[in-house]
């Protein structure tokens, strides 16, 4: 954050300078959280052989496995 953007958000808080300062690096913070995350999902997609359905436990077309 520039000098500039500083002094324009203590000007707009007026008598709570503070809370105005406090809530906007809240608000860039979340920000930059949220890029990350992003960055790091998109470096941790699945590849190709992610995406192959699970194969069945048994053959649907043979006997039941018995229960026990």
């Amino acid at each position: 954050m520039s000098n500039e953007d500083r002094q324009r958000i203590l000007r707009r808080a007026g008598s709570q300078p503070a809370e105005a300062e406090t809530s906007t690096r809240a608000r860039e913070s979340r920000e930059a959280k949220r890029r990350e995350d992003a960055q790091l999902e998109r470096e941790q997609r699945p590849g190709e052989a992610d995406d192959q359905p699970t194969p069945l436990g048994e053959d649907p077309e043979g006997p039941p496995r018995p229960r026990r």
